[in-house]
């Protein structure tokens, strides 16, 4: 997922959004490799879940791996299958947007005032 980051980071419409160089880019995401609990999924714990975009089994493989509480995306193919957020629930994991998750991190704030 890291190496699928480094890649992502570099597409030119990305690019111009958070126009960083490549070693801004390398130091980015070696500071979330430092400070992530990082999962390696065994290729059988990799189910097809994600009906339009194999690719993405392996993100939800981790999520499920990491015991995450949320998997927080803009990924479309995770967003938009019904079957994905099934299989996460089952997991008790949320399938989120970066907006979604934003809103009830700062419910919780308020509440916890």
């Amino acid at each position: 997922i890291l190496r699928e980051l480094l890649r992502a980071l570099r597409y030119p419409r990305l690019r111009q959004l958070h126009q960083c160089s490549d070693d801004e880019i390398d130091s980015y995401v070696a500071g979330i490799e430092a400070t992530a609990v990082l999962v390696n999924p065994a290729p059988g714990d990799i189910l097809r879940v994600v009906p339009d975009d194999p690719d993405d089994d392996q993100v939800v493989a981790a999520a499920i791996a990491a015991q995450a509480d949320v998997l927080c995306t803009l990924n479309r193919h995770l967003l938009r299958a019904p079957a994905v957020h099934a299989y996460c629930r089952e997991h008790r994991i949320e399938v989120l947007t970066d907006v979604q998750l934003l809103d009830r991190l700062r419910a919780a704030e308020t509440s916890a005032d």
